[in-house]
């Protein structure tokens, strides 16, 4: 599902994660996604349905980051900049130690920070995220989108280009890699002739 999601094809994931809840109605990551699909829908409503649903499902050491994330996600679609971050704060804290990648949080961050138009907050955590890794595909495409949010244009192209190179090979109908390009073609009409 997280997969069809990338994909832009959100009603095959909402049928994929529907059928991995017919089998287990109380999946954890399952409820998390389905939440994350309401919201990309709109639906505020039913992402709260899914969240109080997740709140009573069997939730394990594996998946105690679900409920956090998942009001994160929420948080951050109603405009509660501070308590989104407060959320994808603790979803890290509680995730097991071994399973800790300090990208997620990063990622979640800097998506909260171009929310609130805080572009230089963004573009720092974008730069620790590719520093850390540096060739994390998130944190390029985040890094792009902030540049190009905050109007520095030859920023944002060369942040693009390098995003849609680090994805030679992938499948070409990807959301994100769409976008990319569609941006990066914008940007280009708009730069100064040579």
């Amino acid at each position: 599902s997280d997969v069809l999601l990338k994909l832009g094809r959100k009603d095959d994931a909402t049928e994929a994660i529907l059928d991995a809840l017919q089998l287990q109605p109380q999946l954890p990551y399952g409820l998390l996604y389905l939440g994350k699909i309401q919201l990309l829908a709109g639906d505020l409503d039913r992402a709260k349905q899914s969240l109080a649903r997740l709140r009573q499902s069997n939730i394990g050491s594996w998946d105690r980051d679900t409920i956090p994330l998942l009001q994160g996600e929420i948080a951050l679609f109603e405009k509660r900049y501070d308590a989104a971050e407060r959320f994808f704060r603790h979803a890290s804290a509680v995730r097991m130690i071994w399973d800790r990648d300090p990208n997620d949080l990063r990622e979640n961050l800097a998506r909260v920070a171009l929310r609130r138009r805080a572009f230089q907050r963004c573009e720092a955590i974008t730069k620790a995220m590719l520093t850390y890794r540096k060739n994390d595909r998130v944190g390029t495409l985040l890094r792009a989108r902030c540049a190009d949010a905050a109007g520095r244009r030859d920023d944002a192209r060369l942040a693009y280009a390098r995003y849609i190179e680090l994805m030679k090979g992938a499948d070409a109908n990807l959301r994100d890699l769409l976008f990319a390009r569609r941006r990066l073609q914008a940007l280009k009409a708009l730069a100064p002739a040579k």
